[in-house]
């Protein structure tokens, strides 16, 4: 029989209004460390590679995704394709309205040009708006000997002060931002453009007769870096290593995670006795401990998944509650009325969180407690009853606290 309380689920027979350990199998074991077959390491261990020309010349695979590293700086991870040539792309979102130049209106002919990838300069940080090679066009402006469109322009040749040309910049995923300018030229010309609030998308509009909004100089970037292991990969970058990102990519927050194959964002514990494992001890002369070498972690909530037992193992177990896993930061026991022998600890020692989650006790007869360290990042909680526990109350919440700031 299975009970859900308080948001957990209870296996066995509810005594009092315990909350208990998740149920099933025995925790899973480490996934192996198989590498995605679409994307290949960087040059890890050795020189971190800064583009595809150096990859290239390392003589690994070209025509795929490598994770390359801005400045030969492990904290500025990107994940580009690689061309044959030894070329530097992105990848860009695709879609209806993103990534696409026109120009419109020419006596009655138009062109549009739409990227899938753009080359970039990892030495200079610029887009090179004019490389076509992983572009589409259509149509063309024959007057002109004119069948493609510069990344990020938009013109027109209708009338006086029109502007009906449009184009979009998405660099939306990519741990880069837009730092360029758009300036409007041309006779009569009108237009501009307009930057989301994290620099990332820009829509332009452009023309006049004829007229254009097109980058003022040169295409630059500045790097805000990845803001979790989702999006590493839907970059296409090698998963089962670590990376530095930086939590809503903001630059002056920095941290290292685990990304996992799938994409799950984990955080590397301290480990060692009596550090990061929970335990409920003492049903029936029956105990089941569980110790985590990392935890999943939920960027955008700042929230820590507990029963997420990927890479915890677990000794012991429960049968009669079908129980083989403790959830992490719980402590509890079925010893006797007013007992807390079980013992848990949540340790985030190197991290650049803290804990900002609070405990609970519950159960029947229910006894026990948490105590914080003056720095927020160690939790020791106890707890028991007959039976009962102490476990997080609520959302197992963080939050970013980095002692040396960029």
């Amino acid at each position: 029989m299975s009970n859900r309380i308080n948001g957990r689920l209870l296996c066995g027979a509810l005594v009092g209004s315990m909350s208990l350990v998740a149920c099933g199998p025995k925790a899973e074991e480490p996934a192996s460390e198989v590498k995605d077959s679409a994307a290949v390491q960087s040059l890890v261990p050795g020189p971190l590679a800064v583009s595809c020309a150096e990859v290239k010349a390392a003589g690994l695979p070209m025509d795929r995704n490598h994770v390359l590293y801005l400045n030969a700086e492990f904290s500025k991870p990107y994940i580009a394709f690689c061309d044959a040539e030894g070329g530097t792309y992105l990848t860009l979102p695709t879609g209806e309205g993103r990534n696409f130049s026109q120009y419109i209106n020419v006596a009655g002919k138009s062109v549009s040009t739409t990227w899938n990838r753009v080359r970039f300069d990892p030495a200079t940080q610029t887009l090179d708006i004019e490389d076509f090679r992983f572009a589409t066009s259509t149509g063309g402006i024959p007057q002109w000997d004119t069948y493609t469109v510069v990344y990020g322009m938009a013109g027109d040749c209708s009338h006086f002060n029109s502007s009906a040309g449009r184009a979009n910049v998405d660099l939306t995923g990519l741990p880069f931002a837009v730092t360029a300018n758009w300036r409007t030229d041309g006779y009569y010309a009108a237009g501009g453009s307009t930057k989301s609030s994290n620099d990332q998308v820009v829509d332009i509009s452009g023309g006049g007769y004829c007229g254009n909004t097109a980058v003022d100089g040169a295409f630059t970037l500045s790097y805000v870096g990845y803001g979790s292991c989702d999006a590493v990969a839907a970059a296409g970058g090698t998963q089962d290593q670590d990376y530095t990102l930086y939590l809503g990519q903001d630059s002056n927050k920095p941290y290292e995670a685990y990304c996992a194959t799938g994409g799950g964002t984990y955080l590397t514990l301290p480990t060692g006795a009596g550090r990061n494992f929970s335990q409920y001890i003492n049903v029936a002369g029956k105990s089941v401990s569980t110790t985590w070498n990392r935890v999943r972690f939920d960027p955008a909530t700042q929230t820590l998944d507990i029963e997420d037992f990927r890479f915890a193992t677990s000794t012991g177990g429960i049968p009669q509650w079908d129980t083989y896993t403790v959830v992490y930061g719980m402590a509890g026991d079925c010893s006797g009325f007013n007992s807390s022998a079980g013992h848990a600890n949540v340790d985030l020692t190197g991290l650049p969180f803290v804990v900002t989650a609070n405990w609970r006790t519950d159960g029947y007869y229910a006894a026990g407690g948490s105590t914080k360290s003056s720095n927020d990042q160690v939790v020791d909680i106890t707890g028991g009853g007959y039976c009962g526990n102490t476990a997080v109350d609520g959302a197992f919440t963080v939050s970013y606290r980095n002692r040396f700031p960029r």
